[in-house]
């Protein structure tokens, strides 16, 4: 136990900052912006995450992959791959957004340019990735982890002071594109200073595309699949409902985020310890760290959920209790369990947790069908904690299955 905090502090100490200072700037933005414009917000970002999630997120794995296994490439073929997946993704989201602004009521071509300079700079944050995988290949966590702090710290600062000074989505996504240009910038400098500390032999980039191929696409894939419950929520609401309701279950949703925090801090760490022993104790990491962590956490929720709503933003909220209360009981048993994909991926197992993840959507897809009209964004969160909960259990199941092998 003392071993693990102290290899760990670090990365639970940014992850500490980072979810205290955004639960303060969801706060601050639902109690000034309200529940519909809050919600407008929500439906931005869902369709921007869902589209470049699908076409980037976790290709940090891949760079780790590649140069765990001293593959013949250029660490900045990463840098040029993440700059072409960003820029496919800011020419399909835009043409979502032109396509459903009546439908999802989005006020698009009203908000056009803040939204297309926010857009333009997830570009930016796309060489994230890059840097990610470079810095867990090295072992460098407490760079990682003061990165993160630091960038989470600047968004804070940027949302805060714009919105004081105006109240509105506009000033909410100039701040977050700023953000995003100065994380990707940071990013970008620090893989290029440190891409002769590895293997950098000179391959063309169209051989470095065919050497990724095959674990570029399974990852594609997983994420393609997982990002249906993780976005997909906010937008079935949206598309039923209107922006008020989807303004209260993302308020729920946002409070139940540090638990996600907890997870991306021992990301790291996990993956740290698997690549230099397979044969870590999970048994051990549940018992004495996970668990007394959980009943904390579910203890917190429970007990003060309701007055921290009340403080946090206004009795606009507190109907957000209700699928606060709902989303706990999945995030929980994914906090749990969270370790189980990190094994399957170290193990070269990935497409145990792709089919994990179609589990989860399908269970997803079919609980939502049938819950949003019965009841609404109560019926979407509990949708979302039978799919993770199905996508965890499945994981368990192919972790002994490898795990005898």
């Amino acid at each position: 136990m003392k071993t693990f905090f102290i290899e760990t502090k670090e990365l639970f100490f940014s992850q500490g900052i980072i979810a205290f200072l955004s639960i303060i700037q969801v706060a601050y933005t639902a109690k000034l912006l309200g529940p519909s414009n809050y919600g407008k917000i929500a439906l931005y970002i869902a369709i921007t995450g869902t589209v470049f999630r699908i076409l980037s997120s976790r290709n940090a794995d891949v760079v780790l992959l590649f140069l765990g296994e001293k593959n013949e490439i250029k660490i900045l073929h990463f840098l040029i791959l993440d700059f072409l997946l960003g820029a496919v993704s800011f020419l399909i989201t835009n043409l979502i957004f032109f396509s459903a602004d009546d439908i999802l009521n989005l006020n698009f071509r009203m908000n056009s340019l803040f939204i297309i300079f926010y857009l333009f700079s997830r570009i930016f944050l796309n060489f994230n990735e890059t840097f990610k995988g470079l810095v867990t290949y090295q072992g460098k966590l407490k760079i990682y982890s003061y990165f993160e702090s630091g960038t989470i710290i600047l968004r804070f600062i940027l949302v805060i002071l714009f919105l004081t000074l105006d109240p509105s989505v506009n000033n909410y996504f100039l701040a977050l594109g700023i953000y995003s240009v100065t994380s990707g910038v940071i990013s970008f400098i620090y893989v290029l200073r440190n891409k002769l500390k590895i293997n950098d032999y000179s391959i063309s980039f169209i051989k470095f595309v065919g050497n990724i191929k095959n674990s570029f696409l399974k990852i594609r894939i997983d994420q393609a699949i997982g990002v249906i419950p993780t976005h997909l929520d906010i937008i079935i609401i949206g598309f039923f409902t209107d922006s008020y309701e989807v303004g209260i279950y993302q308020f729920a949703k946002k409070l139940i985020e540090p638990i996600n925090y907890l997870v991306v801090a021992l990301n790291p760490w996990i993956l740290n310890k698997l690549k230099l022993s397979n044969s870590f104790s999970f048994k051990i990491l549940f018992i004495k760290i996970l668990s007394p962590i959980a009943i904390i956490l579910v203890s917190a929720y429970y007990f003060y959920g309701k007055t921290a709503i009340i403080f946090l933003s206004s009795n606009d909220y507190l109907n957000s209790f209700t699928p606060l209360m709902i989303l706990l009981v999945g995030f929980i048993f994914y906090f749990l369990t969270f370790w189980t994909r990190q094994y399957l991926l170290i193990n070269n197992s990935i497409l145990s947790h792709t089919r994990a993840r179609i589990i989860n959507t399908i269970v997803f897809i079919i609980s939502s069908s049938i819950f949003i009209d019965m009841y609404s964004y109560n019926g979407i969160a509990l949708s979302i904690s039978l799919g993770i909960i199905s996508h965890k259990l499945y994981e368990l199941k192919e972790y002994f299955k490898v795990k005898k092998l």
